[in-house]
């Protein structure tokens, strides 16, 4: 829902984009920097942000922990990187 997402890293977005949902890490202490992990991915649901800032903004695909995570080697990762298709 779009009242839960509190920072968008570009303005530029189109419908059906992939999305990363990262999770901020509230155990840092204040000496050390915040941290994002991410914990799941989908996809925009639309190509703006509205202006009352209600209705779905991210159809969930996978997220931590599901299936697909425990097919695999269960390891978050520290960093991910996506490349653009064009």
């Amino acid at each position: 829902m779009w009242p839960g997402i509190k920072s968008l890293s570009t303005d530029d977005f189109h419908q059906y984009d992939v999305a990363v949902i990262y999770a901020k890490n509230l155990r840092t202490k204040a000496d050390e920097e915040t941290t994002y992990a991410p914990i799941a991915v989908g996809k925009i649901l639309t190509g703006k942000v509205p202006e009352e800032l209600k209705g779905k903004a991210v159809q969930v695909e996978h997220y931590l922990y599901d299936e697909l995570w425990n097919a695999g080697p269960r390891k978050i990762p520290d960093e991910i990187a996506l490349a653009s298709v064009e």
